[in-house]
């Protein structure tokens, strides 16, 4: 083998090995791509009593959204939960922090938030039971 042939050799060789490196990263990069998160529905929130929910009460709220990211509640646009989607839903418990109209939204990544908005008064919560005025 002369020293042409074995320069064109490394050549080859190491040509090969940037396109063998740079392939195996793009198909990292492809694995790693994150999962489309999409909040859906809207917001589900457990009945008050009479319909109203009370300061000092707690509910269960909820939204169906897609597996692949935690789901951020916020109320008047303040986080106050990021919970994981357990098939299909997630789920976290709600505690209004004052009275009046409240915004409650949810949202997954980078999607636009649902939002629900509900009237929030004064509760008082009796433990198994808990009226608002």
């Amino acid at each position: 083998m002369t020293r042409s042939t074995t320069k064109r050799r490394s050549a080859t060789l190491a040509a090969g090995c940037v396109a063998a490196v740079a392939g195996t990263l793009a198909a990292a990069a492809v694995a790693v791509a994150p999962a489309s998160a999409n909040v859906s529905g809207p917001v589900n929130l457990s009945p008050g009593f009479a319909g109203r929910y009370g300061v000092g009460c707690t509910y269960i709220i909820s939204v169906t959204a897609d597996i692949g990211g935690p789901v951020l509640f916020r109320e008047q646009g303040i986080p106050f939960a990021s919970v994981p989607v357990v098939n299909g839903t997630a789920t976290t418990t709600w505690a209004p922090t004052a009275s009046g109209l409240r915004t409650l939204s949810a949202r997954q990544g980078a999607t636009p938030p649902v939002t629900r908005t509900v009237n929030v008064g004064t509760g008082i919560n009796l433990g198994f039971f808990c009226p608002v005025f």
